[in-house]
């Protein structure tokens, strides 16, 4: 019987469909190029890959490592343990400023044989973050020559041994979604979220954008309790050392404080700021509305010994002969975290108006708290205040001065840091230089004893343009060297323009020095850095470091944190333990005090600043535990 011709066709097509989704389902896609260099030997692929992705491989030599690129510039690296300190660097890259880049790297330990494969798509999601829509799998470089290596999907039980990632994911605790989320245009990160953990390890707490407290356990995620802040926005949270209280500030008409119990979440005692400070009461609205700075806002609560230190500020909007003036107002205070009564406040009686405030520090032992204020339109340059702790006494003053070329006045936001010994007292200034004191001396002499000034990220010209970056935040490590962090670039304030023409080159990086300004290492990162924790024991330091976004490259692959250990020999990429990317920006990370885990908020970013929506990243408090050496 004759088969009719169009059966045929239809057979044949329904054949090539068939044999297609099962090539889809199934594929196999090998390295179009092999090369090799000094014993070193890159596979060179060109594919996007997803959850489902495996990399099998076969070979009669002893793999002692396995480099997987990524478009995005990631690397995951599997080494077997003694291979480990004989690796060559990774590859330099360029950033979108022309800078010599490393490739932030996943270092995972692995036990390989020579035939297995690696579950590619599950670990990178496990210990690099989500996969982007457009990350392509470009290279695989190896110490030895693969008789066969591929990447598919089609699921064999093979197993290249067990692997322990240096940073692995353990469980995340899932937000409340954001109406208005941050956008990769504006430079303020706009999501205000803190994340703090207990002394032991066991809990850890978040003060949310929906005006929430949560406290949970640090095991699983499961949330023990919440507390609602029913007119406010939270700004800061800590958790007492006896890990009994649980102290929150906010930004509201009341600037409340809020002592909470941390067994039952119920309130134990809060206090008014704005008795202080005033409310919105005494101010005219912003453009006609009430806004959140008119509001007195509570943040920097520190703790020492049995004394809770906080810093409330606020604007107030008057109109002097028609024309509207902001008027900065603040004060610090030292309360008796148990019971809540006042010990001190500076000013004593009434508060500091007219002056923009810093952040409030107070020193590891407990003696010392410092503050600095300064103001722009006043043209006041910033004065360095250093309080006996326990009474709120000026112990010393300084009045800093300015780089008058570039900057009618300086300011000092991140204010006046301690050293852990507390001998040294480190101040940075906008127009790009560090103050070091002497703090012993200063003591002494009642006044600010100058110990060195570092000129770090001083203003650069670029044609009649002078460009600039500023210290966002710095840190002493234990044995009194200073780590400092930079942010974007911008131009100064007596530029013929507010768009730079190029990056300052000591931008979107971390640098470490000495007291006497010698540069000990350096890294630069392709985003803004939005928080940092810095905690060490006896044997391990480590620097968390977080990133937001990037207003100039808007490259959204530099999200996430980085995990320093301080205690490596080398430059910076020596040091580095861990990375983990976030499609989000990654708003605030926290080490727990046993170095073993990490917490991170990570909060979603719109790529599009204009009514079409292009939300990446999720709302959520991801939690990690680090593998010690």
């Amino acid at each position: 019987m004759r088969v009719p011709k169009r059966r045929i066709i239809f057979i044949l097509l329904l054949f090539i469909v068939v044999a297609g989704f099962t090539f889809l389902h199934f594929y196999r896609v090998s390295p179009f190029k092999v090369t090799e260099s000094d014993g070193i030997y890159v596979y060179s692929f060109n594919k996007k890959f997803s959850l489902s992705d495996i990399l099998i491989f076969k070979t009669e030599a002893k793999i002692g490592f396995l480099e997987l690129h990524f478009s995005n510039n990631r690397v995951m690296r599997y080494v077997r343990s003694e291979y480990g300190n004989n690796l060559s660097s990774l590859s330099e890259w360029k950033d979108v400023a022309g800078r010599t880049r490393v490739s932030p790297v996943v270092r995972i330990q692995s036990f390989f044989t020579g035939d297995g494969t690696i579950n590619l798509g599950k670990d990178y999601c496990r210990y690099s973050g989500t996969i982007n829509r457009d990350t392509v799998l470009e290279k695989v470089v190896s110490n030895v020559f693969f008789d066969e290596i591929f990447l598919t999907n089609f699921v064999i039980n093979k197993q290249a041994g067990q692997t322990v990632s240096f940073l692995e994911k353990i469980g995340e605790f899932p937000l409340r979604k954001i109406d208005t989320p941050a956008t990769i245009e504006n430079s303020h990160v706009q999501i205000w979220e803190n994340v703090c953990t207990s002394k032991d390890g066991k809990y850890f707490a978040v003060s949310s954008y929906d005006s929430y407290v949560y406290f949970l356990d640090s095991k699983d995620g499961r949330m023990l309790w919440h507390y609602h802040v029913p007119d406010g926005k939270l700004t800061s949270i800590v958790i007492s050392d006896n890990g009994k209280y649980v102290f929150a500030g906010e930004q509201s008409a009341d600037g409340n404080f809020y002592c909470l119990n941390a067994d039952t979440g119920k309130l134990v005692w809060k206090y008014s700021t704005s008795s202080d400070l005033g409310s919105i009461s005494d101010s005219l609205p912003v453009s006609g509305i009430w806004t959140g700075m008119v509001k007195p806002n509570v943040r920097d609560v520190i703790i020492r010994g049995d004394t809770v230190y906080i810093r409330s500020r606020r604007t107030r909007i008057i109109e002097v002969d028609g024309e509207r003036q902001k008027i900065k107002i603040g004060r610090i205070y030292a309360f008796d975290y148990k019971t809540g009564s006042l010990k001190w406040a500076y000013p004593k009686d009434g508060k500091m108006e007219g002056y923009r405030s810093s952040t409030l520090h107070v020193s590891a032992n407990g003696k010392y708290a410092s503050w600095v204020i300064f103001d722009w339109d006043k043209e006041v340059n910033p004065r360095v205040f250093v309080f006996d702790a326990g009474t709120g006494n000026i112990l010393w003053q300084y009045q800093c001065d300015t780089v008058a070329k570039y900057f009618k006045t300086s300011t000092a936001y991140s204010g006046a840091i301690f050293s852990p010994d507390a001998k040294f007292v480190s101040v940075a200034l906008n127009d790009g230089r560090l103050v070091i004191f002497d703090n012993n001396k200063s003591l002494k002499k009642g006044r600010g004893v100058v110990h060195n000034i570092i000129s770090l990220t001083t203003p650069i010209e670029a044609g009649t343009v002078p460009v600039m970056t500023y210290m966002t935040r710095s840190v002493f490590t234990r044995n009194n060297q200073l780590v400092v962090l930079t942010g974007h670039t911008y131009t100064t304030p007596f530029a013929s323009t507010k768009q730079p023409p190029l990056y300052h080159p000591n931008s979107t990086s971390i640098f470490c020095l000495d007291m006497d300004g010698e540069l000990l290492w350096r890294f630069t990162a392709g985003s803004n850095p939005s928080s940092f924790d810095l905690k060490y024991d006896q044997d391990n330091e480590y620097l968390l470091v977080s990133f937001a976004h990037n207003v100039r490259s808007q490259d959204i692959n530099e999200h996430g944190f980085y995990v320093f250990d301080l205690t490596k020999k080398g430059g910076s990429f020596s040091k580095i333990k861990a990375f983990y990317h976030t499609d989000g920006i990654c708003v605030d990370a926290q080490l727990t005090h046993d170095l073993n885990k990490v917490f991170a908020i990570e909060a979603v970013i719109d790529m599009d600043d204009t009514p079409r929506v292009d939300y990446r990243g999720k709302h959520r408090v991801s939690f990690f535990e680090i593998k010690n050496d």
